[in-house]
């Protein structure tokens, strides 16, 4: 191989930035979230701290940051994107008494209604609760246990 091949264009020999491009297509392709992206900004950017395993970032003005330190296949990128979304989608940024309860419910709603579309790969193999579907529902009945370690 030439040594002006090998260098080409430093995006082209970059896996981990081909796979979220192709997560981000599959995201943009899927008529429900192509809708819910033109409410929201992608953004990859290493400037931000990042949860130690975490793909991506979700805040209350839009801002959707991708982890470009983490490396993962498209369809897990389209997950944790279209997850992002339907954060938004559904206004699931809200004060609540007990946040940390409140986000597990709203993540369990989340991933069971990706489930249910059966769009991209889940992170997780374990079974979502009961109830799955309804996050005021949920949060209340997390808010009163004290052994939530089948949330995670």
């Amino acid at each position: 191989m030439s040594a002006n091949r090998k260098k080409g264009h430093p995006e082209q020999n970059d896996i981990a930035l081909q796979k979220y491009r192709a997560g981000c297509n599959m995201v943009a392709s899927h008529p429900l979230f192509r809708v819910l992206l033109q409410h929201a900004d992608l953004y990859r950017s290493e400037q931000l701290k990042y949860p130690e395993h975490g793909l991506a970032v979700v805040y209350k003005n839009g801002a959707i940051h991708c982890n470009p330190k983490r490396r993962a296949e498209p369809e897990h990128w389209a997950r944790a994107i279209s997850h992002c979304l339907l954060h938004l989608g559904m206004e699931h940024f809200q004060e609540k008494e007990h946040p940390v309860e409140w986000n597990i419910a709203c993540d369990c709603v989340v991933e069971k209604f990706l489930s249910d579309l059966k769009f991209a790969a889940p992170f997780y193999s374990s079974i979502l609760p009961a109830g799955a579907n309804e996050e005021e529902k949920l949060y209340r009945r997390l808010c009163e246990r004290a052994e939530k370690s089948q949330y995670f």
